[in-house]
């Protein structure tokens, strides 16, 4: 177990502030506080945690080795070719042992680089040296930073050790639907209420591409019951931001989506009639997805708990063990969206169709134009089209 630990601070200044406190001195290192400051304004929450996480890898390594990196950035030294080969087998390996995937090898070596080189700078800054010092030390740094690239695992490798985004199959999602449906007999909740809610969180979860955090943050007034009924997902306000500790919520790209008339018909029957609170006396949460034991938002961890009653009653229907959670329901809707678009562009020529179910997956999904997941998150729908053509191929030869 790490000695440094991760705390959160929260000022009116700032939604909030990460850093690393060392559980043996009870403060936070200078070198991380300085650390921690530049990334608190330079990158999103979730990226910071990210990077403050890697960097008790530097730390503990840098401890353990008797190397002492305020004084190697304060001489402008940072480290040596063999340290940086030795810290670089260390990262290799999880606390327990075990070995990590190679994208988070290589997240760390940036995270660690991008530190160290945070210090050098703003040492080389400070220092009273000739201008032929200064450009020796930049040098000094740029072999650093090559170094630390030509440790860094390609994107072939890469690929060999990524493990395929999990999607439902087709039958499986349907026996899910099944025992999830209010009126199934097999609906392991207890409540008609739980039935209905869980079961239109399952539904717009699939149809919208929702992220868990998108999910709980719906509100009353996001959803639209027209002729085409439409559900909006919009970017977490400032109050969402400082109450949750999901920070993937900020990666929200606000968006209006369309929903069938059947899942909306669920909803309007969950707001109207189901979505009440009789034992409480406090005014019910604006979330549309709320505890029907409280009257508050649902959590994060709610939006995959209530799923693991679905996938026990699963194995006791079908002798099936599968894993069920909301990650899953958001890139199986992916695979069923792609899927979808393409039956309804088939008669455009292949590069504008290709261009516009792409445009539909970025927005659907909430993703950045230039991002690359909608790619990743609909591998199974792909290899469902390429895999014939594989196989008449094997035979031909």
């Amino acid at each position: 177990m790490s000695r440094y630990v991760l705390r959160v601070i929260r000022t009116p200044q700032r939604v909030c502030f990460q850093t690393l406190i060392d559980s043996d001195t009870g403060i936070q290192p200078i070198l991380v506080s300085l650390w921690a400051d530049h990334l608190s304004s330079s990158v999103r929450p979730n990226t910071a945690k990210a990077y403050l996480k890697d960097i008790t890898c530097l730390l503990e390594w840098a401890k353990k080795t008797n190397i002492h990196l305020a004084d190697r950035f304060q001489r402008l030294e940072g480290l040596t070719h063999h340290e940086i080969r030795l810290l670089a087998e260390s990262l290799h390996v999880k606390a327990d042992g075990s070995t990590v995937r190679i994208n988070t090898y290589n997240r760390r070596l940036i995270s660690i680089v991008n530190f160290i080189n945070f210090h050098m700078e703003r040492c080389l800054e400070s220092c009273d040296k000739t201008t032929n010092e200064m450009l020796v030390v930049g040098r000094r740094i740029q072999k650093i930073n090559k170094y630390f690239g030509k440790l860094t695992k390609s994107a072939a490798e890469i690929g060999l050790d990524e493990t395929p985004t999990a999607n439902i199959a087709d039958l499986a999602l349907e026996r899910l639907l099944k025992i999830a449906h209010p009126l199934s007999k097999s609906n392991p909740y207890r409540y008609t209420a739980t039935k209905i809610r869980n079961y239109c969180m399952i539904l717009v979860s699939i149809e919208c591409l929702l992220r868990r955090s998108e999910l709980v943050l719906l509100e009353l007034n996001d959803f639209e019951d027209t002729t085409t009924p439409t559900l909006r997902v919009k970017q977490p306000s400032y109050q969402n931001q400082i109450s949750t500790k999901d920070f993937a919520s900020l990666k929200t790209h606000g968006r209006v989506l369309p929903i069938s008339r059947e899942t909306a018909s669920w909803l309007q029957s969950y707001v109207e009639d189901f979505r009440v609170v009789p034992s409480t006396k406090r005014h019910l949460s604006v979330a549309l997805f709320i505890s029907l034991a409280t009257g508050k938002r649902l959590s994060t961890g709610t939006a995959n708990a209530y799923l693991k009653p679905l996938q026990q009653k699963y194995f006791q229907i079908y002798g099936d063990r599968i894993e069920v959670h909301s990650h899953m329901l958001r890139v199986t809707g992916a695979n069923l969206k792609k899927r979808a678009a393409e039956e309804k562009l088939n008669d455009l020529p292949a590069l504008t169709r290709y261009m516009e179910v792409n445009e539909v997956m970025t927005y659907s999904g909430g993703w950045s134009p230039t991002s690359s997941m909608p790619r990743r998150y609909t591998r199974d729908h792909i290899a469902s089209k390429t895999g014939p053509i594989a196989r008449s191929k094997k035979h031909d030869h």
